[in-house]
């Protein structure tokens, strides 16, 4: 069952109804198995992932443009410098979780 998780406040289907519960998990950040009663539909799935693409690229279009960069130069796989806690660090760690949201919705 596909369950609705947070990774890194961003919300992302979690495949196999496995999620990162802190509250559950050990000291080595085991994943726990999550068990929910309601299962959400396809549609919905869609509508939430389409919901967080929108939020993302809007992110991304802000980091960019606050960077001097055009956004729609900006490769897939765009990495930061090394520095971190930049805005640099936060377009590409958007980016990321902007190809993941993608992924799990092209899964559907």
């Amino acid at each position: 069952m596909d369950v609705y998780c947070y990774r890194r406040c961003v919300p992302v289907i979690a495949r196999f109804g496995l999620c990162y519960d802190p509250t559950r998990a050990g000291s080595t950040n085991e994943v726990s198995s999550m068990e929910f009663t309601t299962i959400i539909t396809t549609a919905a799935k869609t509508a939430a992932l389409n919901d967080v693409i929108a939020d993302k690229e809007g992110e991304i279009y802000r980091l960019s443009w606050a960077l001097g960069m055009d956004p729609d130069d900006l490769a897939a796989s765009y990495t930061a410098p090394a520095d971190p806690d930049t805005a640099e660090t936060r377009l590409e760690e958007t980016l990321a979780d902007l190809a993941a949201v993608k992924a799990a919705l092209a899964a559907l």
